[in-house]
């Protein structure tokens, strides 16, 4: 990829509204939605393809606008149990491009157009367990700006996925805390152009004075 000397930066403008509410049950509820209008659009152009020495270069090529809306709620059960989750709807498209005309219309690349999560916790005195699902749904390449690459479970791809997440926690002191988290708990096998680590594990220990 080569640097264009005459490259000017992005720019943003956004507006936003959210509400928030809280339920006679103690749970909140958030709700929040956005359009951000993109100037001077970053655009890699492909000057040479097909070949063992494929070029392209980074331009100003156009426009684009994204809408959002987005929702998060959190509930407490009792007996220190809490559920929780979120959800996103992101509809991005390029409103001009001068370099590919075609792909005015299409959804940006490495946006998602749905992502959730739902979390389960409980909280003792001194411990705690969290169990939390994430979906992403599909994305396309940023190179992919005429959004034709729908191929999953390969080398390249931006699959959708759904992971589960497991995390226990323990207050050993009043200032020492220790974790054991475990990402991808059911080893799901996915690929956001490279394939993703599978079940893992990490400690942590966590000092306060």
């Amino acid at each position: 990829t080569e640097a264009d000397p005459n490259l000017k930066p992005e720019t943003l403008s956004t507006a936003e509204i959210g509400a928030d509410y809280t339920l006679p049950t103690k749970g909140r509820v958030t709700l929040t939605g956005y359009v951000n209008e993109l100037r001077d659009l970053l655009y890699q152009k492909t000057i040479i393809s097909g070949t063992a020495n494929d070029l392209n270069r980074n331009i100003n090529a156009g426009a684009a606008r994204i809408l959002g809306l987005e929702s998060t709620f959190r509930q407490p059960l009792g007996l220190g149990f809490e559920v929780s989750g979120s959800v996103s709807y992101t509809a991005s498209k390029i409103t001009r491009n001068d370099a590919t005309p075609a792909s005015v219309g299409k959804r940006l690349g490495d946006v998602p157009l749905r992502q959730a999560s739902l979390a389960l916790g409980w909280t003792g005195k001194t411990f705690s367990v969290d169990a939390t699902a994430r979906h992403s749904s599909h994305v396309f390449p940023r190179t992919d700006d005429l959004n034709a690459s729908y191929v999953n479970g390969v080398m390249g791809a931006y699959d959708s996925y759904t992971v589960v997440d497991l995390k226990v926690g323990a207050k050993l002191t009043a200032n020492l805390r220790a974790t054991v988290a475990l990402t991808n708990a059911l080893d799901r096998e996915y690929f956001q152009f490279y394939r993703q680590p599978g079940s893992s594990w990490y400690a942590e220990l966590t000092a306060k004075f």
